[in-house]
């Protein structure tokens, strides 16, 4: 499954995306008090609901030889805005979200690094 972030696309970072949870529903924003003498509680809710918290794990890949630091640096400058951007996958689902973690890596092959972060997603 391939993906865009403000606009750019993983393909244009060799970076596969391997796990997401990009499916998940966000929670509701709801409020349930217990009133003495109810037997069910009061049920608040303005019918918003609260961001989804989306985690990726990405494979990133040095297929250009541009050594492997130069590389998770510019997936990160290109992930790791302070503003709510489109992140847009195939499949047609779309948020605007901002990434809430910094890239942490592992060495996964020669010239290559698995990497997770997260984003928090409103819906578009």
């Amino acid at each position: 499954m391939n993906f865009s972030f403000n606009g750019k696309s993983n393909t244009e970072f060799n970076v596969i995306l391997c796990e997401n949870n990009h499916l998940d529903k966000p929670k509701r924003k709801i409020e349930l008090i217990t009133i003495p003498g109810r037997s069910d509680p009061l049920i608040i809710s303005d019918g918003t609901k609260e961001n989804l918290t989306l985690d990726m794990n990405i494979l990133i890949e040095d297929l250009d030889n541009i050594t492997l630091p130069v590389l998770i640096d510019k997936v990160e400058n290109w992930l790791l805005i302070d503003e709510y951007k489109d992140l847009v996958f195939d499949d047609g689902i779309k948020f605007k979200a901002v990434a809430i973690t910094g890239l942490k890596t592992e060495p996964y092959a020669v010239n290559s690094v698995m990497a997770n972060i997260s984003f928090s997603c409103k819906e578009f």
